[in-house]
Parts: structure tokens; sequence; C-alpha cells
């Protein structure tokens, strides 16, 4: 304690600041040489003894000449103070009232001296221990008044006398889910979280002791289930019995502090969402050029080439970038949607098909699909990740095989309901149920499971991604996710989306064939890329499409009056000097019948101040392959204005 004190002139003053109480630090004359916000507020709020007592002024004299509502215990203090600069005594304590007409307070002042550079200092606390003192009087009334008034109480009242619980009310019973019987037969230290039990039972060692602990603090509590809750704690020494106790009383702040986990959480996710929205142009435009020249080569190589093999492994890796880019962008909803309504059997039947050669023959899969499934609003992209991350997740939870259960069911809540993550507003929603019966989650890793970046898989296995994502989908569709999981026995996912009363729409067209993405017409290609330009003339002309090329909208303009005739325009939405939308625009004066194609690698939000993502707009997203491109066009071309 004495060092502790001694370093008090070297600790920085947001060191001093963040320390409970009002604290001061007096020169040998008792004169106040520093202190901390605590003080400063409790100064300017309440003119303590009738004077101001910042830094400068003499405190002695403040509270030898004190005239507020604690003047007649003011001389008493600042006679302790002076015993303890004049080393007649280590330390000084006194607890004193300061009553109002309208409000009863109790404070307490420790004055703990200390030597330095020859001259004798001491440090001021004060303290209000108003509520302490309160449920001291409580105290000091029979057991059973006592015990009818804690009865009551929205905080846990516990009495702790040699490390055993000695009393508890009701609340004390609900908070932990001990019976007061079980609570009576306890050691205290047993209710500890094992992270903070030593700290805890140090400071109440402390507190009898009398040396000055905190206040106030929080503390995490394990309950009788095993679920880890939060309690902002209070304590106080008292007689208990005839004996020295201590004093609890503490408030359960686990929803509070779930809060603001969630707000850290989203915080987070902001924070990447912004770093993976400021790159995505970028590397989309990147793995683009990848891509497309890897497609090109393979092209002219044939089927047994080894060289062709190794360039379609540059291929699958660029295009697990791409997914990889797309989760950052999911999650963080910047992602582009092109949301319909879809029919949730028919998507999980088809990634069902994809599956099976992902998954090994130890798993088996089953299935139970409600015929009358309602429908859903989503994006069917989305919806497939969500499918994948969910079923490859449980297979990596069943490393030596086991079974994978995937359900739909339409679930009607007339009421809210509790899940785990959030409140389930009453309606009329889809429900989707992965399941599998694998190692299962504790406690605290299913707390974390949606965390961005956070995996328990070794290094190099996982990216800590696919449950972030799916959550995010979730949430980004208006619907709801749970976890119910269990060491050794497996883990459930449940997720309910809103049902719409709409029909699905049609099922995607076959892939096209080569002979169908050819053309004639005349583009103009307008990107300020130089490599993804070259590229996508390679990609153009080789099916026998005309291509006008400009690398920003001036250019693009003058090679539309020296040609004519353009057929398609396809441009990058952000370019130098004038955007996209602005360019198509002038050339529609001109060319009436012009159709339209926009490319980019910019998010939603980056594109949304351009307006084009109307849902009549041609759109097409990079990084993009060949067949990409050009389906992409001949549906443009295709289309009926």
């Amino acid at each position: 304690m004495v060092l502790f004190i001694s370093a008090l002139r070297v600790l920085s003053q947001s060191a001093l600041d963040a320390l409970a109480g009002h604290v001061a630090v007096l020169d040998e004359d008792g004169n106040i040489l520093l202190v901390n916000r605590s003080w400063r507020q409790f100064a300017d709020a309440n003119e303590f003894l009738g004077a101001s007592y910042g830094v400068g002024s003499s405190y002695l004299e403040v509270c030898d000449q004190a005239t507020g509502e604690c003047a007649e215990e003011a001389p008493q203090v600042a006679q302790g103070i002076r015993s303890v600069l004049s080393a007649q005594v280590d330390h000084y304590h006194q607890e004193y009232p300061c009553h109002s007409p309208n409000e009863k307070r109790w404070f307490q002042v420790r004055v703990t001296g200390f030597e330095e550079s020859g001259q004798q200092h001491a440090v001021v606390v004060h303290e209000n221990i108003t509520t302490v003192k309160k449920v001291q009087e409580l105290l000091r009334l029979s057991e059973a008044r006592f015990r009818a008034l804690t009865e009551s109480s929205g905080s846990a009242v516990f009495v702790v006398q040699d490390d055993k619980l000695v009393f508890a009310n009701p609340e004390t019973e609900r908070v932990t889910g001990y019976s007061a019987e079980e609570l009576l037969q306890l050691n205290f230290a047993a209710l500890i979280d094992p992270e903070f039990r030593e700290v805890v039972l140090e400071r109440k060692a402390a507190r009898l002791r009398g040396e000055p602990v905190p206040a106030r603090y929080e503390l995490r509590i394990q309950a009788k289930n095993g679920a880890k809750r939060w309690l902002d704690f209070a304590g106080s020494v008292l007689e208990w019995e005839g004996r020295p106790a201590v004093l609890g009383s503490a408030t359960d702040v686990t929803e509070r502090r779930r809060l603001e986990d969630q707000l850290r959480q989203a915080q987070k996710m902001e924070a990447v969402g912004r770093l993976a929205g400021g790159i995505a142009h970028d590397f989309n435009n990147l793995l683009g050029v990848i891509i497309g020249y890897s497609e090109l080569a393979t092209m002219r190589l044939p089927e047994d080439e080894t060289l062709r093999y190794n360039i379609n492994q540059v291929m699958a890796a660029s295009e697990r970038a791409a997914a990889l880019t797309r989760q950052l962008l999911t999650f963080s909803r910047k992602e582009i949607l092109q949301p319909q309504v879809i029919d949730l059997n028919t998507v999980i039947q088809d990634i069902q098909k994809l599956v099976h050669r992902l998954v090994r023959e130890d798993i088996r899969i089953e299935s139970k699909l409600d015929p009358q499934l309602g429908r859903v609003l989503a994006d069917v992209g989305q919806v497939e990740q969500v499918l994948m991350n969910l079923i490859l997740n449980a297979c990596d939870a069943m490393p030596k095989g086991g079974r994978l259960h995937i359900r739909t069911e339409n679930r009607d809540l007339k009421e809210p309901a509790s899940g785990r993550f959030a409140r389930i507003d009453p309606g009329r929603y889809v429900g989707l149920t992965v399941a599998d019966n694998g190692i299962g989650m504790d406690l605290e890793t299913q707390e974390r499971i949606f965390e961005p970046f956070f995996t328990t898989k070794e290094a190099g296995k996982g990216t800590g991604l696919g449950l972030a994502t799916v959550y995010a989908i979730v949430k980004q569709n208006g619907g709801y996710i749970n976890v119910y999981s269990e060491l050794g026995v497996g883990s459930t996912f449940v997720i309910l989306v809103p049902r719409v009363d709409r029909e699905a729409a049609k099922g995607v067209e076959p892939m096209p064939t080569p002979e169908s993405l050819q053309g004639s017409e005349t583009v103009l290609l307008v990107e300020d890329e130089a490599s993804l330009r070259k590229l996508a003339v390679a990609f153009l002309e080789q099916s026998g499409y005309r291509v006008l090329v400009a690398e920003n909208a001036a250019s693009a303009l003058e090679a539309a009056a020296l040609h004519g005739g353009i057929d398609v325009l396809v441009t990058d939405v952000i370019l130098p000097g004038q955007s996209g939308k602005e360019l198509a625009s002038r050339l529609s004066q001109t060319c009436p019948n012009l159709k339209v194609l926009y490319v980019s690698g910019y998010t939603d939000d980056a594109l949304a101040p351009h307006g084009i993502l109307g849902p009549n707009v041609n759109f097409l997203q990079k990084p993009f392959a060949r067949t990409d491109l050009l389906r992409k066009l001949r549906e443009t071309l295709d289309k009926k204005n």
C-alpha cells in the first residue's frame, strides 16, 4: 500500500483519474498538489464544506473554516490530516454524516502519509458511503425485519463471513440459480468465476483488514447451471453476530454487458466493412485480370496438357479469393444484392447435389423439407452461402463421421420469443434447421462463434468468416439465428426468415452454349484499368463483336462521334471525369436505342449515388470470367426496351 501511495506522484493524470473515490495529494503544509477527475467533479457540483478546494488551495484552511453541511466534522478531518503530516500516525480514517434538508448522506475519509524528498505528504481519499450506511442501518434491525426488507430488493444482497455465505436474499437465489439452503452450504469462492476468483478474494481480505479497495467493481460469477453472469458489486465491512463480515450488494448487469458486446461487435464489423469496401475495387480488378488471362491461356492448350492443369489451379485459387472478398462484403453489408422470391426447398436440393462431392463418405446427410413451405425474399447467392457455410461447418465438427440433418418448416409466432442472440418479434417465418451430432461447443465458444475472424480450427484451416457471414446474411434479410450446442452431443443452428405470400421466381436458366454467346454487334468498351481493358477486348473480339475502346468518358464520346453505329455501351460505373451513367445519358441523345451494361468492382454504398442499382439496370460485378461477360452482354443486347 505504501509503495502504491508513493507512486501517485509519478502517475499520469489519466491513471489518477481512473481511481475510484475523490482523491487529492497534499504537500507538507496541507496544500492541494494534485486531484483526480472525481474530486474535481464533486467539488464543482457541491462546493463541499462551503468553499472551493481545487489545486493550489489549502485543504486544511478549507476544513478549519468550513460553513457547509459538514462544518462540525470538518475540523476533526483537518486534525486527522495534521496528525498524518506531522508523522504522528501513518494513516487516519473517519466516517461522518453530511445531511442536507432534502437528503441524508454519509462520507468516509482515508488519509495516508508518505515521504518524498524529505518532506511528509498525504493522500486524501473521500468516498460516498451512503448506500453502505443505509444497508448497515438495516442490519442493525432484527434479522426477520432485515430479511423482509431485502426480499423485494432488485439487487442481490448477501453476507460473507469466514468465506461462507451466512445470508442471501431471494434475488441472490435468482442470479446464482442456487436455493437459499444450497447457498448457505457453499464456499463463497465457488460462486466466483475462476478468472476473477483471486482478485475478488484478495479485495475481500483487504476490506476486512481495513485497507482501501474500490467501492464498486464488476465481477463475473458462475451460476449453478454453468452460465456466466456479470454483477455490479459493492461491499462494506460490518459486524455479523459479533464478528467481522462483508456485506455485498450486487446488480445483475449480464444483459447490459451483452448489449455492450453487441455494440463492440457492430463497431468491429463496421471497421472491417470499411476496410473491405476500400480494397474491394482494386482487389476485384486484380482478380479479374488473373482469372481472365488464365482463362485465355487454357483456351489455347490441349485438355491433357500439364500446364493447363497448373493454370486451372491458379484460376481456382483466384475464385476462392473472390469468394473471400464477397464474404467480407457480405457481413459488412456492402455486397450488391439481387433479392427475389425463392423456394428455400429448391435451393437446398440444388446445394445437396453439389455438396455430395465435398462431404466425406462417413457423413450421412438427411433432409426433411416441408412440401408446403412458404417463400422468402432473398438473394439466391446469399442463401447458398448460408447453406454451404453451415453444412461445411457441421462436417468439420464431425471428424469421425456422423449425421447431418437439414429441415425446413413454416413457423408462426403469435408472441415475442426469446432467442439466445436476439428477441424474436411475432410474425410468419420460414424456418431452417441444420443439425449435427459432432463434437459440440461449450458456452464460451457459443458466445463468440459469430465474431468475424474467430475460429477454433487450426491455423490455415479456417478464416473465421463462415459463421460471421451466415449471421450477417440472416440479419440483413430481417431474420434471426440461434444456436444450441453441448460438448459431445452436437450443434443445432436454427434460422427464421420472414415469409412472403408470392410465387417463387423461375428457376435458373441453363448455362449458355459457346455458340449462343457469339455476336456481331458494335460494342463501345469504356474501362480505365488498362489490363482489364485489354482483357475485355480479347474476350469480345474472340466472340465476333466489333469493339471500340476508350479509357474515359471524353475519349468514349470522341470514338462514338467518329465511328457511330454503336449497339451497346459497356462501361465502368466510376470513371475519371464523368461517370458511366452520365456518359450513357449523353450518348443516348444521338443513339436513342443504345443498350448499356454497367460494370464495377465497387460496393453498393459507393454505387448508390450514381443511380445504377435499379431493378431494370444491366449490371455486372467484378471480377468476372469470360462467360460471365459474354452472357450478360448477350442478355443486355437481346432485352427488349
